[in-house]
């Protein structure tokens, strides 16, 4: 059986902003042999921003990031049913997840892959639920002064 692994798209803005911790846990997935596969959703979400449409050098290489995944995962059925259970296990638990973060986690799960992302609000409660979950950024309040010397 193969091993895959997603990125959320936070990760790979991190990476492409050149934070350790995210530039490491991709690489090393890779190394060990991880596929990347990613969710239409992601990379719907990749290419969303707006500053794309002024910055044709930065589009460039978030597509290019696209040609790097092995499989860009439409939903199809089995997937938007995945979301749709977690979606109400969310809730029976007083939980609640957003849709496009149910359809990432529905896609890591049905496709068997860990998911990688920086987003434990939407993602830690799924791991009750099926989600091989990895969150490698160790210090929020680091990540966030990295992102803010950036802005400068």
């Amino acid at each position: 059986m193969s091993k895959y692994v997603m990125f959320d798209n936070n990760m790979y803005i991190y990476q492409y902003q050149g934070y350790d911790e995210a530039q490491s846990a991709i690489t090393d997935y890779i190394k060990n042999g991880y596929i990347p596969i990613m969710s239409s959703i992601v990379a719907m979400e990749f290419l969303s921003n707006a500053s794309l449409e002024r910055n044709p050098i930065q589009k460039m290489h978030r597509e290019m990031y696209l040609a790097t995944v092995a499989e860009i995962v439409p939903v199809d059925k089995v997937i938007a049913l995945k979301a749709a259970e977690l979606r109400r296990k969310y809730q029976l638990n007083d939980e609640e997840i957003e849709a496009p973060d149910a359809l990432i986690a529905a896609t890591a799960i049905v496709k068997g892959a860990i998911l990688v992302s920086n987003n434990d609000q939407d993602f830690e409660f799924a791991k009750t639920l099926g989600l091989q979950y990895h969150n490698p950024i160790t210090s929020q309040s680091r990540l966030n002064t990295y992102l803010k010397s950036l802005r400068k």
